[in-house]
């Protein structure tokens, strides 16, 4: 009676878990589509004569597309300063976002290593942000468990010492995201499950260990490292060289 009970509860938490990871999902997804559309209707812009438009002047429309947001404004090209603080050199570069590279670090990546939730939204997240033109890296353990045949162009990279052992660096496509995947040879991640031992938080420690100690032996400079849940969080207080860090709670 008491295993049947439990079997039931933990059905429906799953299910819970499940419905909740699927509507975080869809949330990032369409945040970013949002996102891509404005971007989209951004790179219209309207060109004047003359050409750069001071105050007072009457600028008249020319040739080419804009948006004008309803009536509400345009959009006019501006000059960037040359190495000499001139602009005449420059006419016609526009300024842009700028673009980063965004490691996310995880213990889990759908559809390759998910427990709960947090696996869909890492990817989801990645595809987001690739999307708009950024660099996206996901690290995550290599995991004996994993299906191997979902990751496209698997090759060891090498490796490189951390912790007393050998780490080896396995890079592959999940999903269209780049991926890394840290092998620790001490057997941290040859446990058949990505959760459940109870020495979890020395695994994952070790983890983030590993993951700063391959940004600095790969030479890979993140502008942003962006740590998911418990397991990603000792990587807030390393040695990050200098890159900014968002971590996320998921429940």
């Amino acid at each position: 009676m008491y295993t049947a009970l439990k079997r039931d509860n933990e059905a429906a938490d799953q299910v819970a878990e499940d419905v909740a990871a699927k509507r975080a999902c869809r949330k990032v997804q369409s945040r970013g589509e949002a996102l891509k559309r404005r971007r989209s209707s951004m790179n219209q812009f309207l060109y004047t004569v003359p050409y750069l438009p001071v105050a007072g002047q009457k600028p008249q429309q020319a040739t080419g597309f804009f948006d004008n947001n309803g009536g509400l404004d345009y959009h006019i090209p501006v000059r960037a300063p040359n190495a000499s603080g001139s602009a005449a050199n420059n006419l016609g570069a526009l300024t842009a976002m700028p673009l980063v590279h965004t490691p996310l670090k995880a213990v889990e990546m759908a559809p390759i290593a998910k427990v709960g939730g947090m696996g869909d939204v890492v990817t989801a997240l990645g595809r987001a942000v690739q999307e708009e033109g950024h660099s996206v890296e996901c690290i995550i353990p290599k995991y004996d468990s994993i299906n191997y045949s979902q990751v496209e162009q698997l090759r060891q990279e090498g490796g490189f010492a951390f912790g007393g052992t050998n780490v080896r660096v396995w890079k592959g496509i999940v999903d269209g995201l780049p991926t890394t995947f840290l092998e620790p040879e001490n057997g941290h991640f040859w446990r058949g499950c990505i959760y459940g031992r109870n020495d979890d938080s020395v695994r994952f420690g070790f983890f983030c260990g590993a993951a700063l100690q391959y940004l600095k032996t790969y030479n890979v400079q993140p502008s942003i490292i962006h740590c998911h849940d418990w397991p990603s969080a000792p990587v807030a207080w390393g040695d990050r060289m200098g890159a900014k860090c968002i971590f996320t709670i998921h429940n």
